[in-house]
């Protein structure tokens, strides 16, 4: 691992996140690849449609610079769920 690093601090029920933003921070690391996590203060670890579509924006955006997104976990303080693990990568 080359960092654990916040990237944006949200609201109760939104975080902006900017695909540029994670590219342009992968590339100063000289990242091969990211995991993304997310909290969801509701307790419930299940993506939305929204935290879907936005996992597949970063997908794409980082696929165009050569770094893969391995995985992308909602975070809850009873649970977790994996992207990944669910085929939404």
């Amino acid at each position: 691992m080359i960092a654990d690093e916040l990237h944006q601090h949200g609201s109760v029920c939104h975080a902006p996140v900017y695909p540029r933003e994670v590219c342009i921070r992968a590339l100063e690391l000289q990242a091969s690849a990211v995991i993304a996590t997310h909290a969801h203060p509701s307790g419930d670890p299940e993506p939305s449609r929204a935290d879907i579509d936005m996992t597949k924006r970063i997908r794409d955006a980082l696929k165009t610079i050569g770094v893969t997104l391995l995985d992308h976990i909602v975070v809850t303080p009873t649970g977790a769920v994996s992207f990944q693990t669910r085929g939404l990568l």
